[in-house]
């Protein structure tokens, strides 16, 4: 079904999952394990929710940590934890740093909100593991891509942020930049050019 529907991203909800409603599955539960297994044979990364849940509902089973244990176990597989991992952030930032197969994924969190310490990975020792997202129509593409820029990003780690990570991840060869993105500076008049996961991709 992968093949046949051109299914490039498999996601996965912990909260959503498990015999009690109200504590969901944790990412590390071996029962996930035939659905790792699958998507490294199809070469299909794996985009788990992390961080806090959205109902009202026990979020441990959100914790980033309990990626560390998929990433060892399948050093194939590439892992997107999604939505950054608040109020665990740091700890997520620290799992893509130490796992050559873990990014960040900022989808239902704009720029403008991200906290300083992520912001600072952004632009430093985290420039190339973290994926924008916007989680649309939660977060429409225009004002995720109006906040990226107003974070004064150089041009090279956005670039990396809007598209290049996301395409190395997918293992894509990277086309030309959107004239967007060119040296010349120019902005995007519209939503188009954008590749972070949550939305639409052109």
């Amino acid at each position: 079904m992968v093949k046949d529907l051109g299914i490039r991203i498999v996601r996965l909800e912990p909260y959503a999952y498990g015999g009690d409603p109200y504590t969901g599955l944790p990412p590390n539960d071996k029962r996930y394990w035939p659905v790792y297994l699958k998507c490294v044979e199809l070469g299909v990364p794996v985009a788990i929710q992390v961080g806090h849940t959205g109902p009202l509902m026990p979020s441990e089973c959100g914790r980033p940590i309990y990626l560390d244990e998929v990433a060892l176990a399948f050093p194939e597989l590439v892992i997107f934890g999604c939505h950054l991992g608040q109020p665990w952030h740091e700890e997520m930032m620290i799992l893509a740093w130490k796992h050559p197969n873990v990014y960040v994924e900022t989808s239902a969190r704009p720029a403008k909100f991200w906290p300083p310490s992520f912001l600072d990975f952004v632009k430093g020792w985290g420039q190339d593991k973290v994926i924008w997202g916007t989680d649309y129509p939660l977060v429409s593409f225009k004002r995720a891509r109006e906040d990226v820029d107003a974070v004064g990003l150089p041009l090279e780690i956005k670039k990396k942020l809007l598209r290049e990570n996301f395409l190395r991840a997918l293992r894509c060869q990277t086309p030309p930049p959107h004239p967007a993105l060119s040296p010349r500076g120019g902005e995007d008049k519209g939503e188009e050019g954008m590749s972070g996961i949550g939305g639409r991709r052109k």
